[in-house]
């Protein structure tokens, strides 16, 4: 008798601390899945940004010198991180650009301004910019 209520308090604490532990690693390990999530997300949206504003910047200038440079990284990132709709619009003004030397940008720019990791959200939500901020005329 004497031993039982020892042990039933001493049980019922262990069972609580248990629950208590199991609690904070599931917990934790939510928490660092999301940081994970959310880090990846930003990073890509950053990529896409950048590789957005290159391409827009370069449009209108000769495929030439630093701008070459920054639309072939900008490709690469697209290559990466795209979608595969936007994989294969890169692929195909590469391709159009090695066969005459000529690109419309327009067609590209257009999918990445329209980017969205969720159905609905275009880029500019995933970004929390204004319409009309980035791409001015470029429509859509």
């Amino acid at each position: 008798m004497e031993l039982a209520k020892i042990l039933v308090p001493a049980f019922a604490t262990v069972i609580g601390v248990a629950v208590v532990v199991f609690g904070w690693h599931k917990s934790h390990g939510l928490a660092a899945e999301r940081d994970q999530k959310n880090k990846r997300r930003d990073l890509r949206l950053t990529m896409m940004l950048d590789a957005y504003q290159a391409l827009a910047s370069s449009a209108y200038r000769p495929f030439v010198g630093d701008a070459a440079v920054q639309d072939e990284k900008a490709l690469e990132s697209i290559q990466l991180l795209g979608t595969p709709k936007q994989i294969d619009s890169a692929q195909c003004l590469v391709k159009d650009f090695a066969e005459d030397h000529g690109v419309d940008w327009q067609p590209l720019l257009l999918e990445l301004r329209a980017y969205s990791e969720a159905p609905g959200q275009p880029f500019r939500k995933h970004l929390g910019t204004l319409s009309g901020v980035l791409g001015h005329g470029l429509g859509a």
